[in-house]
Parts: C-alpha cells; sequence; structure tokens
C-alpha cells in the first residue's frame, strides 16, 4: 500500500478544522503550511503523489468557503455543517488521490475518521477559548445541590454501547480504527456538554 493515508490523515482534517474557525484572511497562510509540510512530506517519503495530493487540497477551497457560509448558529448546525464538509473533501479525497492508493476505501475511511478526530476538536478549542463566558469560580458553588438528570446517562450509554458494537464488528483490515470509534460519542457529548458555564 503507498502512504496516500498519511498525508490525508492530519494535514487534511487539521486545516479544515482550522479554516471553519479562522478568518479568511489567515487561509492563505493555513493552505500554504499545508502545501509546505505536503511537498516536505512527499520529498521526504519519496512519494510520488504529491500533485494529487495538492490537487485535491486545491478542490476543497470550494467546500470550506461553502460551509464557511453557513457556519454559524447552533451548536447542531454546526456539527451537521462540519459532518457535511468531512464527508465532501472525503469524497474529493476519494476521487483525486484514490488512484494513488491501493483501496479507494480505505482514503475515504482515513479522510472521513481524520476529519471526526480532529474538525471537532478544532470546534471545541474555539469555543472554549473565544465563544465561552469565562466566571470566577466562588465558595457559592458548595451549596447548590447536585441534580442527577437521566436522560443524559440513557445517552452516554446509548453512545457508547454503539461505539463499542462498531469496535467489535469492523473487519479485520480495519481494525487499527477500532480505536477511533470510541472518539465519536466523546466529541457528540463534548459538544452537548464539555463547554458549558455551570449557573
Amino acid at each position: 500500500m503507498t502512504l496516500s493515508w498519511q498525508f490525508l490523515f492530519f494535514p487534511f482534517a487539521l486545516r479544515l478544522g482550522i479554516t471553519l474557525h479562522a478568518a479568511k484572511k489567515y487561509w492563505g497562510a493555513v493552505y500554504a503550511a499545508e502545501w509546505c509540510l505536503t511537498i516536505s512530506l512527499a520529498i521526504l517519503l519519496a512519494q510520488p503523489q504529491w500533485s494529487a495530493i495538492l490537487v485535491a487540497s486545491a478542490l476543497s477551497i470550494p467546500v470550506a468557503l461553502v460551509a464557511e457560509r453557513y457556519y454559524q448558529g447552533a451548536q447542531w448546525r454546526r456539527l451537521l455543517i462540519q459532518a457535511a464538509a468531512i464527508v465532501a473533501c472525503a469524497l474529493i479525497n476519494m476521487l483525486v488521490v484514490g488512484s494513488h492508493s491501493d483501496s479507494l476505501s480505505f482514503v475515504g475511511l482515513v479522510s472521513i475518521t481524520a476529519g471526526l478526530m480532529l474538525v471537532p476538536s478544532c470546534y471545541l478549542i474555539w469555543n472554549y477559548l473565544f465563544q465561552s463566558t469565562w466566571r470566577p469560580l466562588t465558595s457559592n458553588l458548595i451549596h447548590q445541590p447536585i441534580e442527577f438528570h437521566y436522560k443524559p446517562i440513557l445517552l452516554f450509554i446509548a453512545l457508547f454501547a454503539v461505539s463499542i458494537s462498531l469496535q467489535v464488528g469492523l473487519p479485520d483490515e480495519l481494525r487499527r480504527f477500532a480505536p477511533f470509534c470510541l472518539a465519536i460519542p466523546i466529541i457528540l457529548l463534548a459538544f452537548r456538554y464539555g463547554w458549558q458555564v455551570l449557573c
């Protein structure tokens, strides 16, 4: 198997996550950094498919522009836009880079896995640093009663059960991606509960 997936796993997903959460004036620097990294890795690893990687990266610019235009509002709307952008970039990678790989589905799986790991992580960091209302912790928190809500607990159990069933049901050739299935419920739960400020 060629090493196309190494190019697709980290730079593509990180670039998509950064462009969705950065102003357009910084996009040139983000794409230039990705292209320099891609060319450097291609030279270092002696991989001939670097030109296809650069073409796929350039073709993803319209996807980022469309996603950025609608990337506003509630968290679930942002999550859906992220999912659509990840799938669109994965399809571009499959079409452009897939011819340089032994498995077309493997290119798509690597692209989607990287997107699911890094794009929501970029959102969570951006939301935590730039969107959260910071309140000082006081001694009044000690006197607030702890309330357990059953709906979130059932949601946790269901998501982790689905994650475990995905990990167990993966075919042998995809076993190395089993741990990434565990990240999906963690990211979804972080979207819902992770950065909320205690009232």
